[in-house]
This record gives C-alpha cells, structure tokens and sequence, in this order.
C-alpha cells in the first residue's frame, strides 16, 4: 500500500505538477517541487515533502512548513481541503447528519461516563499527586525544571491536578488529567525524560471516557473564569498550562488541542467556548505558523475573532519560555500591541 507521500507525488504528477526525486535541493527519502507559499519567488524546488509521512518543509521560509499533506495539496492544487483528504483516501468533511450525531455524542459525554467509566476515575486515582518528598521528588523535580520556582510549581500541581505513574504503562510519566464539564475523561502522560522517543502518551480511544481528540485540555477554565477576554488555542498541554497559569492576572486563558490539527469535535467544543470570550489565537510551536493560519480558518464564523498567532522570537515553545517572558507576551497580547 502506498504511503501519503508516494500518493502525493502520485497525484501531484498526474495533475501536471513537476516533481523531484533527485537532484538540488531533494534529500533522501523526499521529493520537492516549487513552494506555493513562496510562489514566483522560489527560482526552484525548494518545498521538500517526505515520501513516507507526507510532512513538509521549505529550504526557502521556516513559517513554510508543517506535517499535514492537505496544507500542500489544496494550496497547490487550488482545491478544497475535502477534495484533498479525499485524494489521499482520508475522511472527507462530515456532511450535516454526521455533525449532528456528534453533537448528540459529545452532549451525552457525562451520561456515558456515569453509566459505563467509573472504573475510569478509579483509575486515575491510582496515580498519586506529585509532591516534593519520597517517590514524587523526581516528577516535581522536573517540573520545577520546566515551571521556574517551588511556589509555582505547587501551585500549577494543584490548578492542573498534576499527577506521576512509577509503574506500569506510563512509568516515569506525568499524569495530566482531562477534565470536562467537571468530569476528567481522559489523560496525557508526558515522559520525564528528554530524549523518549514518545514525550506523550494517552489512553487508547476503548479505555478512555472520551478519546483524546474528542477533547480539550483545560476548556473548562473559560466557564471557571465565567469567561475571559483572550483565548490561546496552544498545541501541547505543557504549553497551555505555563501561558494559562501566568496569563490569569490579564484575562487570558490557554487550551490545548494536542497536536496541529482541530478535529471535529474539538471544533465543536471550541465554538461553544468562544461564545465567551473576546477574541482567540491560534499559536503552534516555532515553524508552524501555517498550520495555526490552518486552524484559525477552521473556527471561522465562531462568535469572537479566531487568528494565527506567532510565538516571540527565539523560542520554540510557550513551555521553555521563562516566567517573565510569558507576563510580557500575555501583557501585550491581551493590550493588542500585536
């Protein structure tokens, strides 16, 4: 079976598009041809797209790159990003009833979990709160690491409800629950250790309350606020929790939809969310501005303004970004200087 990438170049090729296997500015493994954000002023084949994954990259402009193969082909192609996922055999666009059987679903979250997970919150009680002493010193230890002061970082266990896991499937990890309406109905095990091959680890869709797309980390701090003035839709939960936890004082919250992509159940959430607050960013990690320009569009026509937003200069994440840094950022963008 072809892989996103070869179907790519398939497709790219019988549409008259000129591809590159070899040659200047292809690397193994990859093929590239002219970058369509770039346009005319790419004198070659500087968007490099990998045969395997689909995911892309321009030799040209950091902010032209992304891991979603929809973003090229319906840029280049100039076709809608339905026609586009289906080209690459991907799940089209849900038409209305499928919408609506996800609204009934997603409403009838909390009589599902009552009915059918206690189990689950059984579970999660399993793993013990992060504390400074015994077994938790090496979680908080490395919170510490990321979070800047003890006083901080005890307050972030506490509004996150912050765990750790010694044993088992997600050992040496984090337990970041997922709470909806009140109810946690998932979670997200980030790894302690830099250089795992896997930083996070969720629960499979079978054994969740809700599988982790279907959800939004930290949605409900926009109803504890009874709203807020500034919303940032981050990619990583480490990121929303940092930006919320420093943006309270200014009325802005951070959510987190887990990778690059809004599903549409998390579209879903989000509008409902938006009703309630002033205006909305959509800010990724370094390099992906594309793709947060992506996720912006898809929240069009939510009650309150959704735009791309971009980090400072210099820092790759809202995670590694130290205190004061973050109260600048949040002082600014809730004054709209940017």
């Amino acid at each position: 079976m072809a892989s996103v990438g070869e179907l790519m170049l398939e497709v790219l090729r019988a549409r008259g598009i000129e591809c590159f296997e070899r040659g200047k500015n292809v690397s193994r493994g990859h093929f590239s041809i002219r970058c369509p954000w770039c346009g005319e002023d790419d004198p070659s084949n500087h968007l490099s797209i990998h045969l395997k994954s689909g995911a892309y990259k321009c030799w040209r402009s950091v902010l032209h790159r992304g891991r979603n193969p929809v973003n090229v082909l319906s840029v280049v192609l100039h076709i809608s990003r339905s026609e586009a996922q289906r080209l690459l055999g991907r799940t089209t666009t849900p038409n209305s009833t499928e919408l609506e059987q996800v609204v009934t679903d997603l409403n009838s979250t909390t009589d599902n979990y009552t009915e059918q997970k206690r189990g689950f919150l059984s579970e999660l009680n399993s793993f013990r709160p992060i504390t400074k002493t015994g077994a938790g010193k090496r979680f908080f230890d490395y919170l510490n690491s990321r979070f800047g002061s003890e006083k901080d970082t005890n307050a972030m266990i506490t509004e996150y409800d912050l765990r750790y896991a010694i044993a088992g499937d997600y050992r040496d990890r984090i337990i970041i629950p997922v709470y909806e309406n009140g109810w946690c109905v998932n979670w997200t095990a980030r790894s302690i250790y830099p250089n795992s091959e896997i930083r996070y680890l969720s629960m499979d869709n079978a054994s969740a309350a809700v599988p982790i797309k279907q959800t939004v980390f930290n949605l409900d701090c926009v109803a504890d606020h009874g709203g807020v003035d500034v919303l940032v839709i981050t990619e990583g939960p480490f990121d929303a929790m940092k930006l919320d936890y420093v943006g309270h004082e200014y009325g802005l919250a951070a959510v987190s939809v887990f990778n690059t992509e809004i599903s549409i159940e998390q579209d879903y959430l989000l509008r409902k969310a938006l009703n309630y607050v002033g205006r909305a960013y959509v800010v990724f990690d370094e390099g992906f501005f594309m793709e947060a320009t992506v996720a912006s569009g898809v929240l069009v026509g939510s009650r309150c303004t959704v735009r791309p937003g971009e980090l400072p200069s210099g820092y790759k994440d809202f995670g590694e970004m130290p205190k004061e840094a973050l109260k600048k950022y949040c002082k600014n963008l809730t004054s709209r200087l940017f």
